[in-house]
């Protein structure tokens, strides 16, 4: 799906091994270098119509810059927890490589949807 994404939507990936480099990263006491959206198991659900409704919303309000964090092995702190949009793809636990995955292939079918291809249908 990321390659599919080529001229719809840029992805760039980073990763961390451990929840203090994320924050790190994130820069939580200074300005975030973009809004955060955490995939976290305690976050709001949506169905693809909604999930690709709010991605939009997000990005068109932020300039067209957002940053995804797939939750460390030990969770995300509430520190972030409340820095974040919080988002859940399921109530499952899937492992980072296959939430990588289910997350661009989420993020192809919002783009599609919102070009009201019949790709969601």
């Amino acid at each position: 799906s990321a390659t599919r994404l080529r001229g719809i939507i840029q992805l760039d990936t980073k990763y961390y091994k451990t929840g203090i480099a994320l924050e790190k990263n994130l820069n939580l006491d200074g300005s975030l270098m973009a809004p955060l959206i955490c995939l976290d198991p305690t976050g709001q659900s949506f169905d693809s119509i909604a999930f690709s409704e709010m991605l939009f919303q997000q990005l068109d309000a932020h300039g067209s810059r957002l940053t995804i964090g797939i939750g460390p092995a030990e969770g995300f702190s509430s520190k972030v927890r409340q820095t974040a949009y919080c988002v859940s793809l399921s109530k499952l636990t899937f492992p980072h490589q296959l939430v990588r995955v289910i997350l661009a292939e989420q993020i192809y079918r919002a783009s599609e949807i919102r070009r009201d291809s019949k790709y969601n249908k």
